[in-house]
């Protein structure tokens, strides 16, 4: 219902997790997994970034508390190519700062 009404759904919080980040590491997924496999997948349709990392260097993968949320994410991630590209860039510690049009400044550093 958050995302119908507009929510962001690759907002952070201090620490810079994403909805994805949270919902991984919920507790019970074995009595709730229907609704945890319907917001993963809400998220993830909605535009979600399945490769966005926390100010940890954590993706919502490696933040994944349970089998059943790791197994529900794999299912649904695809990569597009802007997102591979950003996380090589990150990986190999390539030089992007003001090489690089400001917009995909911010895209870059969240990989």
């Amino acid at each position: 219902m958050l995302l119908d009404c507009g929510a962001q759904v690759n907002a952070v919080d201090h620490e810079g997790n994403t909805p994805l980040h949270v919902i991984v590491q919920y507790n019970r997924p074995i009595s709730d997994f229907l609704t945890l496999h319907a917001i993963i997948i809400n998220l993830v349709e909605a535009g979600a970034h399945t490769d966005m990392t926390n100010k940890q260097k954590k993706t919502p993968l490696d933040k994944s508390t349970t089998g059943v949320s790791e197994i529900l994410l794999k299912t649904q991630m695809k990569m597009s190519l802007k997102c591979l590209a950003a996380r090589a860039v990150r990986q190999h510690q390539i030089t992007y700062r003001n090489q690089i049009p400001k917009t995909l400044e911010e895209f870059v550093e969240f990989h």
